[in-house]
């Protein structure tokens, strides 16, 4: 059987590792891509009690790494970890990167961040933002969400609208991990020479993620931890651009046409919490709409045990729904323009 609309695929395996490799790839392919209408990402897009979402879009993320060391200091062990007795009469790297940590947000309300500027150039919601949101917050399923994540409590308890406004419009300034010294074990009686962070940030429009980590190496200066480095993971691709797709797109309204004809009414997102790389398709020099779509249930992204649901039950589909369910989304596609 003919395709109604012609296909090209874009398939990589990096994704968990920054698709670093990604930008290479359409750089040397805009010519072909340039082509293209549309982009689709196809996911899972069923929670548990099987109500369909697709997001219009997605946040932006920087990732970075705090190294706070004896030798950079010029205080504390400089070159190996000492025994501990000696604590009294030298001082700590691994404190003094808490401190600097500590100095970043709030003490009452650790999701405000405290480096200077770094709210600046965040966008408001738009008026269609707006509207998508209230119209969330009448269905959305906090309490599946809850479970999924396996979490008791959402910050400050907030649902419904202000919920999903904190959630969307807010900037976010997470650690990853902190390590230093020993984390064996029992116990040893070090007294480290060096301790690192992996931080995040979660980026809206419109800030850069160059900015972000110029305002964190400003910040770190002004309160004294100029010894303090950032190590930005260069050639890993570890930051990826906000990207938003209006909700009058065509491929926007035709994917929510195909659900409805499913029987599905889409909860539709201004964009996704989480990041990916769609700004390579969004932005200069591609500028198409971009989407993630589909159906089917699958959670625990990046976790040992992610999975996808295979056969389906009486709440979520199974893969051969999604399969059919793509194959009519192509064909609302072809009497659709798409841009």
């Amino acid at each position: 059987m003919e395709l109604p609309v012609n296909l090209m695929f874009v398939a990589e395996g990096e994704e968990e590792l920054g698709s670093a490799h990604l930008i290479d790839f359409v750089r040397d392919r805009v010519g072909k891509l340039s082509r293209a209408d549309a982009c689709l990402a196809p996911g899972a897009s069923q929670n548990i009690n099987g109500e369909v979402s697709m997001s219009l879009g997605c946040k932006g993320v920087v990732e970075f790494e705090l190294v706070c060391s004896g030798e950079k200091w010029g205080r504390g062990p400089t070159e190996r970890a000492i025994h501990s007795s000696y604590a009294a009469i030298v001082e700590s790297p691994v404190w003094r990167l808490i401190h600097a940590l500590a100095s970043m947000t709030d003490p009452a309300d650790p999701t405000r961040v405290l480096v200077e500027g770094f709210y600046d150039n965040v966008a408001p919601p738009t008026p269609e933002d707006l509207e998508l949101v209230d119209k969330l917050a009448q269905r959305l399923d906090e309490e599946a969400l809850r479970k999924v994540l396996g979490v008791k409590h959402f910050y400050r308890d907030l649902h419904g609208r202000d919920l999903l406004l904190k959630a969307l419009y807010t900037t976010t300034l997470n650690i990853q991990g902190i390590y230093g010294g020993y984390t064996g074990p029992l116990v040893k009686t070090v007294l480290p020479e060096k301790a690192s962070a992996k931080l995040e940030s979660r980026l809206i429009a419109n800030q850069t993620t160059k900015e972000t980590v110029e305002k964190i190496r400003r910040h770190l200066d002004r309160h004294g931890y100029t010894d303090i480095q950032i190590l930005e993971y260069e050639g890993q691709n570890a930051a990826d651009d906000w990207s938003r797709t209006s909700p009058k797109a065509g491929i926007v309204q035709a994917t929510i046409q195909a659900y409805r004809d499913f029987g599905f009414d889409p909860l539709v997102w201004p964009y996704s919490l989480g990041s990916s790389p769609q700004y390579m398709f969004t932005k200069e020099p591609l500028k198409l709409p971009f989407i993630s779509a589909g159906i089917g249930h699958g959670a625990r992204a990046h976790a040992p045990d992610e999975y996808y649901v295979i056969e389906g039950n009486e709440r979520v589909r199974g893969l051969a729904d999604a399969e059919k369910f793509y194959v009519w989304l192509l064909s609302k596609y072809s009497n659709t323009n798409l841009k």
